[in-house]
């Protein structure tokens, strides 16, 4: 299977701030908004505005405005290349003596440390290595992806510039990406032992097609993973008790409904997008893929997580994709006290911290199995034509160095190297509740790789969002609602296999 990049993909849901004041998008992933303003994920361009994370994106995290035109003329293509491998040959010692001109692609998201983080970076760098030379090229979200491509096409990659772990197999098949493993194996003081290993697997290719599995192809900056924000002052005028350990769905949709009343509506999810809905199918043991048969698992499960998610839509008491996009988006609703409680990760804080009355996070509520939220991670990809491997990955261990205080003190970030797990710039408040981050990291759930899956290109996302509508806007029965939803999913996996992406789990604290 070759993959194609066809649109801002994964990452428009990551970027929150941004993405959710221009597009109305939650979560960490991304959806494109029809005519009714529905947040669903839409597999052409078109001038809809998204409606993540995000992806990345939550996903993330979020991206902004159209992705091109009704029809838009075909991207450059390339055929499938074979993987461009780093090799390491500076050492440590070397490092001052590093020379060399840089540019690094930097997506225009400004208010977001992804952007505003990278000439402060620059700068310090190259201070320290003034052989170097480093130019930042601002990228614009619209068509991302397809500038990347367009840019190898003609050899006018960027050495280094944002990616997200739902491109990681995307650009390893297009050959956009280096794979930095032997970089990693090799480095004395940025190694795998480093990281979590949790962060290592969404960055890594899986096994698909030619593509071989464990290549590293981005380097992520947070251990991004749904979770929810809540209005104290409201829960505590309600009489309601802060949630804490062994809050349930069943407890979220009874706080939404006493939460409920005048402009308010309980809860805001994202409820329509299958990456953030992942959580709460994954509570109730279910899951999307039945790898090896390669058909959904449609099953008892997959529905009580569901209903768990979608009946309180219905009962008005989450809002609708609409009234999140009415209200601004997640964080702006909650900010102005349309919303009690919303869905959101880590990257959310910096624009929380607006917010006039006290607040803190919690998990995702826990499901018969436990809690699940759905998650990711962005962060940098180094360009299979760089000339200047060596120098990439001193700068990209400065990244990691010196200049990832600035992201800690953010609080945008949960770190994914081990050093920085006691370092108390990442855990200061508001929220009060950090170990909520941690305790999510631990329950990340990753959506499929491949086939309708792809961040770039399936289906998966249109074909949710329709089942959502059935059962909530028209008033289906669960299993009419599911019905099309799986016969074109398991018809799309029957031309193109997808593969599970199972994350092994260690995180800070």
């Amino acid at each position: 299977m070759t993959a194609t990049l066809k649109d801002c993909g994964f990452l428009v849901a990551f970027l929150t701030r941004v993405w959710c004041r221009s597009a109305g998008l939650i979560g960490l992933a991304q959806g494109d908004g029809s005519e009714e303003g529905a947040m669903t994920r839409h597999n052409g361009m078109d001038r809809r505005r998204f409606l993540t994370l995000t992806g990345g994106g939550l996903g993330a995290a979020a991206i902004l405005g159209a992705c091109g035109d009704d029809d838009p003329a075909p991207a450059p293509t390339t055929t499938a290349a074979p993987t461009t491998t780093a090799a390491p040959t500076t050492t440590e010692a070397a490092a001052p003596e590093l020379s060399g001109s840089l540019r690094w692609g930097a997506m225009s998201l400004q208010g977001l440390p992804y952007f505003d983080e990278v000439q402060p970076t620059i700068d310090s760098f190259t201070a320290l290595h003034p052989g170097v030379s480093i130019e930042m090229e601002e990228i614009a979200p619209d068509g991302y992806t397809e500038k990347l491509v367009s840019y190898m096409a003609v050899e006018n990659m960027p050495d280094l510039f944002f990616s997200h772990n739902g491109w990681v197999d995307l650009f390893a098949q297009q050959g956009v990406t280096l794979d930095m493993r032997p970089y990693l194996e090799a480095d004395p003081d940025l190694n795998v032992d480093a990281w979590y290993p949790s962060m290592l697997q969404v960055c890594s290719t899986v096994a698909l097609g030619d593509q071989a599995a464990g290549e590293m192809h981005c380097q992520g900056m947070s251990a991004d993973v749904n979770t929810f924000f809540y209005n104290i002052p409201m829960l505590e005028a309600a009489g309601l008790e802060l949630p804490g350990e062994g809050f349930t769905w069943d407890d979220m949709a009874e706080y939404a409904r006493v939460l409920t009343t005048g402009d308010v509506i309980g809860y805001a999810p994202a409820s329509n997008n299958p990456d953030n809905a992942h959580g709460p199918i994954g509570a109730f043991g279910g899951d999307f893929l039945d790898e090896e048969a390669q058909v959904m698992l449609i099953d008892d499960n997959f529905r009580a997580g569901l209903r768990a998610l979608w009946d309180p839509v219905i009962e008005g008491v989450f809002a609708t994709p609409e009234q999140i996009t009415a209200a601004g988006g997640p964080h702006d609703g909650f900010i102005g006290g349309r919303f009690a409680m919303v869905e959101g990760a880590v990257w959310s804080v910096p624009a929380l911290r607006a917010s006039e009355f006290e607040w803190d996070v919690h998990t995702l509520p826990d499901g018969t199995h436990g809690t699940r939220g759905g998650g990711g991670t962005a962060g940098w990809g180094i360009s299979s034509q760089t000339e200047h491997p060596d120098v990439v990955w001193e700068l990209i261990k400065h990244i990691y160095g010196p200049a990832y205080v600035p992201w800690m003190e953010g609080g945008a970030v949960v770190p994914p190297l081990k050093r920085y797990a006691d370092d108390p710039r990442w855990r200061q408040p508001p929220p009060n509740n950090h170990q909520a981050f941690i305790d999510a990291a631990r329950s990340i759930i990753i959506s499929p790789i491949g086939g309708p899956f792809d961040s770039a290109g399936g289906i998966h996302y249109a074909e949710f969002d329709g089942a959502f509508r059935r059962y909530v806007i028209e008033g289906q029965s669960m299993d009419d609602a599911l019905a099309p939803y799986e016969e074109n999913m398991n018809a799309a996996l029957a031309e193109s296999p997808a593969v599970r992406r199972d994350i092994p789990i260690e995180v800070p604290g």
